[in-house]
């Protein structure tokens, strides 16, 4: 099946409901190599004014189905709409524009969207959203209860979702959600530009998802305006990273989350920025710029602080669960893991992958700038600015006992012994003296 054409619109199916109207679908439908060369693949569905509804009880299928925008299915809510669906698989649907399996276009005031059972896209790609490409706005809500990506792809923006909320839109994902293995150039699993409205992620996990440079956020890219609300709680970030791209090696922050902020330091609260209770293993970016989190914000070092005053950022002890990890903001242990950057200074330094633009979110809050024991390898390690702890090793013992260890409160740490420990041979070491007054080797 399938139509041709410009404005051609539903390859399988095309509906529109009005004002005061009701559809009711019930039963399996599936939707098997249907295109169109311009929305909706499978299906187009218009929901639009008070009173009217589209239900679908049943279960629609997309496999194989592709078009401009929304490559299984495209819907459109306006005016106070309501669309409520049980369940929805997408596999193996392409859009050549936006919305690999389904775009979902709420535009005008008070729609509703709701699924109930579950929605799945495997193997769907797209430039834009590569499994589902939403645009919320005026007062839309878009609720999804459990919902499941798996390797899909998007050339530009949300290799799972790209989510564009404005003007108090609201994107709800719950129920035990999963993005596998998605990729994109920016947000592996989810894309989200946020502005006047919010956006819920709850139960979810990102597994294996990427993103390359000149890219950010391996597994979510949230950009949140002034006014805007980002709510990441219950969540689980694994293997997810940003991949270097050798023709282009500007950004790849953020290897589990990235998020470019608008809020101030001093309006920053739980009321508007919530990242709890989330499991983060095996997350890596670009020069450990933001390994697990980078914020980009007006600057660095009050939004830490406003994270720490307000216990806005907790993560899971994965060696004492359900417990939280007690010395996040103050151990030097997690300084690559949770990153920032000044706005202006990727403003006159575009991408900059130079660790030294780069601060710890929480380097204020420091006990000590070096880690005891220090661990020296002369193959692997760097010297860096946080380098000795065994995730970022030293290379040269010159470098890692020639550093102040008084961290930024003032106040000299509690060690005034440190253990050196070398993983690999000393040959370019020349000139080390360590006396008291340096480092004390225990």
């Amino acid at each position: 099946c399938n139509v041709i054409g410009d404005n051609s619109k539903g390859g399988g199916l095309y509906l529109v409901v009005n004002t005061n109207t009701s559809l009711l679908i019930s039963g399996m439908s599936l939707f098997n190599n249907c295109s169109s060369d311009f929305i909706g693949g499978g299906c187009y569905m218009l929901c639009t004014g008070i009173g009217s509804q589209i239900q679908i009880t049943g279960q629609l299928e997309f496999e194989n189905c592709s078009s401009k925008s929304g490559g299984g299915m495209r819907i459109n809510i306006n005016n106070y709409a309501t669309v409520v669906i049980n369940q929805i698989s997408f596999k193996d649907c392409f859009a050549s524009v936006g919305g690999g399996g389904c775009y979902i276009n709420c535009l005008e005031t008070g729609g509703i969207f709701s699924i109930t059972g579950e929605l799945q896209f495997e193997n769907c790609n797209s430039d834009l959203g590569g499994g589902m490409l939403i645009y919320i706005q005026s007062s839309t809500t878009l609720d999804i209860n459990k919902i499941s990506f798996q390797y899909c792809q998007s050339n530009q923006s949300g290799g799972g979702i790209m989510a564009d909320i404005q003007i108090g839109g609201k994107l709800s994902i719950s129920g035990i959600s999963s993005f596998l293995n998605c990729v994109s150039q920016n947000g592996g699993g989810i894309y989200s530009n946020i502005n006047d409205g919010t956006l819920n992620i709850e139960d979810t996990t990102f597994d294996r998802c990427t993103c390359s440079q000149p890219g950010n956020g391996g597994g979510i890219a949230l950009y949140q305006g002034s006014s805007s609300i980002i709510s990441i709680t219950n969540s689980s970030f694994i293997d997810c990273k940003t991949i270097s791209n050798s023709s282009d090696q500007r950004y790849g922050w953020g290897g589990g989350i990235f998020i470019q902020t608008s809020v101030t330091a001093e309006n920053l609260n739980e009321s508007n920025f919530i990242i709890r209770d989330l499991i983060i293993t095996r997350c890596s970016a670009v020069n450990s710029i933001g390994n697990n989190l980078h914020i980009q914000s007006i600057d660095t070092y009050t939004t830490g602080e406003a994270i720490k005053n307000g216990n806005l950022l907790t993560v899971i002890n994965q060696s004492n669960p359900p417990n939280i990890i007690s010395d996040l903001y103050t151990s030097l242990s997690y300084a690559y893991d949770y990153m920032g950057i000044n706005e202006s200074l990727d403003t006159s330094n575009p991408g900059t992958v130079n660790l030294d633009l780069h601060d710890s979110l929480f380097e204020q809050l420091f006990l000590s700038k070096i880690p005891n024991p220090i661990y020296i390898d002369s193959i692997i390690g760097k010297d860096i600015k946080y380098c000795g702890g065994l995730q970022t090793m030293c290379k040269t013992m010159q470098y890692s006992i020639n550093r102040n260890s008084i961290p930024l409160t003032g106040t000299p740490p509690s060690d005034t012994n440190y253990s050196i420990k070398l993983t690999s041979n000393t040959e370019i070491e020349i000139n080390i003296q360590i006396t008291s007054t340096t480092l004390q080797c225990g």
